[in-house]
């Protein structure tokens, strides 16, 4: 059995379940096989479908049904009613049908069937339950809704066309009519944190922060809006939860006049862009004032290499004004930079490579300014990546390289004192160990600097006298300054040097080390014990000379007293020889004293032609009466020369 015979089969055995109706007439009852011609003229004039199923068959059809189905009226006496319907709504209809005939339901039901030529209709039917010539059957009317069905699918589809616009709107939308709002998308949860639904019915007050601004809003919203179609701000809203947010309303009359005060607006959420903004203004203007207060020189090229930026700092190296270079070929301004290093320059930076400046003087011939310039230039590039431009930054080095100059030539003074002085230098680092010695310290400690560099005062000096320095050393570490002495054994010859150390400073003030500075004085104090002795002899010289004096004196009195006594005695006395000798002796005792007082005098004697030979016999026979038992012997040498000399330092 198929299934068309099965449904048609279960809907004759439900009719066989259902009570029978008569049709009334007149007050009495008519059978079916009176109402034969009654049914065909009702059915007939009907606009409807009307169609008679008896045992699964239709048993009659008007036009307006068999149409529907694409047959004749005739073709469908006989067709099983099953037939025409869509096999997916079969159940359906079946399960509609019986409810109805049992009085379960009330409203027509609506179902697909396939024509003739097989195209597929709507239906829309009602079913009652009859008898007919003895039988049950059922009695049906229909209605062709295709178009109808077809015109609502459409209005469905734009219903949810637009359903499906507003909810993919990344915005909140809502319908206005006189600010209540009628509709609004799911994104108002979004935005403002309202479902959609609890918003419907609401004014537009529950957005805003104020009443103030609720009605400032309105006012100029419809006032725009009755003279234009949309008009668009930017305004503070605030979200379900009190939370304030900036967005973006732009509101669209709906139809060509307010009148009946229909709106749609739409509320972007721009809290996040206005925020960025803001951030990128201040950005911006942050960056600006690197740029502008920066102590180096930025410039931005284009591709076509005119200047997009030129900062302070260039306007003060250049002397050209901002204003005077922005948008200009940096060719046309500066021609001779570019044919000397520029060009190649800013075509390996447009090419993609970073590129240094090297130390180089320059000249604007417009301004006269000059000086010493570096820098680097690099690819500047868009936010895609993409070169497009160059950007370079320059750096003043005037006051480095005259520093460096001047560095250049205090070295040199240096290293010419360094290398001449006749004083030992020496400089030593933290650990006490020799860096830097210079010649003349070499040739006092008699080996090369090679071979000290890098020693200590105990490789150097040994144990005896190491203790010491670094005493001193740690001393001068510290801060202080010293002065001392040193006598040093150098290859077995005492040596005495005078030693200055100071500390040295880096450019912070942390001292790095000792700088000395060694003078060998060692002939300055052999000359300082000269010096002593002379005063010494000097002093003994000023007490000779007193004793000379008063020696002399001595002798005066003692000539004075032998001269008398020569006086009064005769010249064949026994005496006489003998105070001639004492007079001798007093001429000898005044020589004496004569060169006592040319020693006190720093050796002024009496010098005059003297015969040796004469000086010496007189000298000889003085000392031979001062003894009897002396005997001296004479031998001169013959024609002896006459020489300038102190008779009294020779006799002496």
């Amino acid at each position: 059995m198929s299934r068309q015979e099965e449904a048609l089969r279960s809907i004759v055995l439900e009719f066989d379940t259902l009570p029978e109706k008569k049709i009334p007439k007149e007050g009495g009852m008519i059978t079916s096989g009176d109402s034969d011609q009654l049914y065909t003229i009702l059915a007939n004039s009907s606009y409807a479908g009307v169609y008679m199923v008896q045992e699964g068959k239709f048993a009659f059809a008007n036009h307006h049904a068999a149409h529907y189905a694409g047959y004749g009226p005739q073709e469908m006496v006989g067709l099983p009613s099953v037939k025409i319907v869509h096999p997916e709504d079969r159940e359906t209809a079946r399960e509609n049908a019986v409810r109805m005939l049992k009085g379960f339901r009330s409203a027509p039901y609506e179902f697909r069937i396939i024509t003739k030529d097989g195209n597929v209709r709507w239906i829309m039917e009602t079913v009652t339950p009859i008898t007919y010539r003895g039988k049950r059957a059922v009695l049906g009317n229909s209605m062709d809704i295709t178009e109808q069905k077809n015109e609502r699918e459409k209005m469905q589809n734009l219903e949810a066309l637009k359903a499906s616009f507003l909810d993919a709107i990344p915005h909140a939308a809502v319908g206005l009519q006189n600010r209540v709002i009628i509709f609004a998308n799911k994104t108002v949860d979004d935005v403002f944190g309202w479902h959609s639904e609890e918003l419907v019915g609401k004014t537009t007050r529950v957005l805003y922060r104020s009443d103030e601004e609720y009605e400032e809003i309105g006012r100029y919203v419809y006032s725009i809006l009755g003279n234009q179609r949309t008009c668009s701000l930017e305004i503070p809203c605030v979200r379900m939860d009190g939370r304030e947010i900036t967005v973006k309303l732009t509101a669209s009359r709906i139809g060509e006049s307010l009148q009946d005060g229909k709106i749609i607006a739409i509320y972007e959420d721009i809290t996040k862009r206005k925020r960025a903004e803001k951030a990128l203004r201040e950005s911006d203007q942050f960056n600006k004032a690197i740029i502008s207060g920066a102590n180096v020189g930025i410039v931005v090229y284009d591709r076509a290499l005119r200047h997009q930026t030129w900062n302070l700092f260039m306007e003060h190296l250049t002397g050209c004004r901002a204003e005077d270079v922005l948008g200009k070929s940096s060719k046309d301004l500066f021609p001779q930079i570019h044919e000397e290093y520029l060009d190649a320059i800013l075509e390996k930076a447009l090419a993609g490579e970073t590129v240094a400046l090297p130390d180089m003087t320059y000249f604007v011939s417009q301004r006269g300014n000059s000086g010493w310039i570096s820098g680097n230039y690099g690819p500047y590039r868009n936010t895609k990546g993409d070169i497009v431009g160059v950007i370079g930054m320059v750096y003043d080095i005037t006051e480095r390289k005259l520093a460096e100059e001047a560095l250049k030539k205090s070295e040199e003074h240096f290293r010419a004192i360094f290398e001449t002085a006749q004083d030992c230098i020496f400089i030593k680092d933290r650990a006490l160990n020799y860096v830097l010695l210079n010649p003349a310290m070499e040739y006092v400690l008699g080996r090369p600097a090679s071979e000290l560099i890098g020693m200590s005062d105990r490789e150097m000096f040994g144990d005896e006298l190491e203790p010491r320095i670094r005493e001193v050393d740690c001393r001068v570490l510290d801060g202080e300054t010293s002065e001392d002495e040193y006598i040093l054994n150098i290859n077995g010859v005492p040596t005495t040097l005078h030693v200055v150390k100071v500390p040295m400073h880096d450019a912070s003030g942390e001292i790095t080390g000792i700088c000395g500075i060694a003078r060998d004085i060692t002939q300055t104090r052999q000359l300082e014990a000269h010096i002593r002795q002379a005063a010494k002899m000097e002093a003994i010289g000023t007490l000779a000379g007193g004793i000379a004096h008063d020696f002399n004196n001595l002798l005066m009195g003692i000539q004075g007293h032998s001269f008398l006594m020569l006086m009064d005695i005769p010249s064949d006395h026994p005496h006489t020889a003998h105070l001639k000798g004492i007079e001798e002796i007093v001429r000898s005792g005044a020589s004496l004293t004569r060169q006592l007082l040319g020693f006190a005098k720093g050796g002024k004697y009496e010098v005059k032609p003297t015969v040796l030979n004469d000086l010496i016999r007189k000298s000889s026979e003085m000392f031979g009466r001062t003894k009897k038992e002396i005997q001296i012997h004479h031998k001169y040498e013959e024609d002896v020369w006459i020489v300038e000399a102190d008779q009294g330092q020779v006799e002496q």
